[in-house]
């Protein structure tokens, strides 16, 4: 990135701070689209049936589903999946 790119980064991130919210936000959501399946907490495909449709606690943070599935994993996965989609979607739209 050239030296007139970054001053501009700057510029747009500084004079508008929701600018700046807004590219953390995407910056996170890249993130964990790439490094979601090494940090999640549970494998999201694995059922434990005692714990089925718990309610948020300590250890699964969203709950779990009716086959006892963490959720917060499962959204966590899920997110390469729905960047796909999106871009899918863009592209075919041009």
């Amino acid at each position: 990135m050239s030296a007139a790119a970054l001053r501009h980064f700057r510029y747009v991130a500084t004079e508008n701070p929701v600018t700046l919210a807004a590219f953390a936000l995407f910056t996170f959501f890249v993130l964990l689209a790439i490094f979601g399946p090494l940090i999640a907490p549970y494998d999201p495909l694995a059922s434990d049936t005692q714990a089925a449709l718990q309610p948020p606690s300590a250890a699964h943070w969203f709950g779990t589903d009716a086959l006892g599935r963490d959720i917060l994993s499962r959204i966590i996965v899920a997110t390469r999946l729905d960047f796909g989609i999106a871009v899918s979607a863009v592209t075919a739209s041009f």
